[in-house]
C-alpha cells in the first residue's frame, strides 16, 4: 500500500511539472508571437480618366491595423520631382474603412505615381503602396468625363433598400447614350463582385448583407470602339478594353437605420 501511495505521489509531481513546463512554453510563445505587418488592401483613384484641370480622389484601406495615419507623396514620373500632398502624416483613421484623400491639387498633363504610406498607430510600422496614373488632355473623341458626382436614388441605405444609379453629373466627351456597368468591392470580406450588372442606362443593386461596399461603375457608349470589345463577350471577367471611364463611391448598408453617406 505504501508503494502505491509513493508511486501515485510521484506521478502527481511529474504531471504537475509537465503542466508547469507547458505553461512556461505557451507563455513564451505568446510573448514571442509575431504581429502581422500592416498592408494596404485597396488603393484606387476615385475616377478615371483624369483630365487636365481636374482634381482627383484616392481611396485606400489597410489590413492588420485598427488605426492608421496616412501620408501621400506625389511623384511626377517625367520630371522626377515629388511633392508632399498630405503635409506629413494625417490624423489617425479607421484602417478598414475606405479613406478618401482629396487633395486640392489641380492636375496637369503627365504621368504620376502616388506613394501611399500607412503607419499603424500602435507601433509605428509602415505599409506602402504605389498608385500609378496619368492625367490626359481633354479630347471628346476618346474620353468620357466622370469627375462629377454619382446620381443616386438615396443618400443613405439600409437592408431592403435598392441602390439605383442613374448617371454622373456633368458627364460628357464621346457622344452618348452613356451606359453603366456595376462591379462591387466588398470591404468587409475583401472580395470583388464582378459584373453585378451588364451595361444599362441606369443600374440597380439590392444588397442582401449589411456592410461597407465600394461601387465600381464602368462607363461606356455604343459610340466608342471599346463597345465592340464588350459585345464580343459581355459576361467576361476580363475587363480590359471594355470601358472608357470609371467612377467609384463608398456606401454603407446598415441593418436598421439607413445612414451613412461618407460625403
Amino acid at each position: 500500500m505504501k508503494k502505491l501511495i509513493i508511486k501515485t505521489k510521484t506521478s502527481i509531481l511529474i504531471a504537475l511539472s509537465i503542466v508547469t513546463l507547458l505553461g512556461t512554453s505557451f507563455s513564451g510563445m505568446k510573448a514571442n508571437a509575431v504581429v502581422a505587418k500592416p498592408s494596404i488592401a485597396f488603393a484606387s483613384l476615385g475616377h478615371t480618366p483624369l483630365v487636365v484641370g481636374e482634381k482627383e480622389t484616392f481611396m485606400i484601406t489597410t489590413l492588420n491595423a485598427e488605426k492608421v495615419q496616412y501620408r501621400m507623396l506625389l511623384v511626377n514620373n517625367t520630371t522626377k520631382k515629388s511633392e508632399e500632398l498630405s503635409k506629413g502624416y494625417l490624423a489617425a483613421v479607421d484602417a478598414s474603412f475606405p479613406f478618401e484623400f482629396k487633395p486640392s491639387k489641380i492636375f496637369a498633363k503627365g504621368s504620376y505615381t502616388l506613394k501611399v504610406y500607412a503607419k499603424r498607430t500602435t507601433d509605428g510600422v509602415i505599409a506602402t503602396k504605389d498608385i500609378a496614373f496619368t492625367c490626359a488632355t481633354r479630347d471628346n473623341r476618346y474620353h468620357i468625363y466622370t469627375g462629377g458626382d454619382l446620381i443616386l436614388n438615396q443618400t443613405t441605405y439600409k437592408l431592403g433598400d435598392t441602390v439605383t444609379m442613374s448617371g454622373i453629373k456633368g458627364i460628357g466627351g464621346i457622344k452618348g447614350p452613356y451606359k453603366y456597368r456595376l462591379h462591387i468591392y466588398d470591404v468587409n470580406k475583401k472580395v470583388w463582385l464582378i459584373n453585378v450588372t451588364g451595361y444599362q442606362d441606369k443600374i440597380s443593386w439590392k444588397p442582401t448583407v449589411s456592410g461597407t461596399y465600394i461601387l465600381d461603375i464602368h462607363v461606356n457608349t455604343p459610340n466608342s470602339p471599346t463597345w465592340k470589345t464588350y459585345l464580343k463577350n459581355p459576361t467576361s471577367k476580363v475587363l480590359t478594353g471594355t470601358y472608357v471611364g470609371v467612377k467609384m463611391k463608398t456606401i454603407v448598408i446598415t441593418e436598421e437605420l439607413g445612414v451613412i453617406d461618407i460625403n
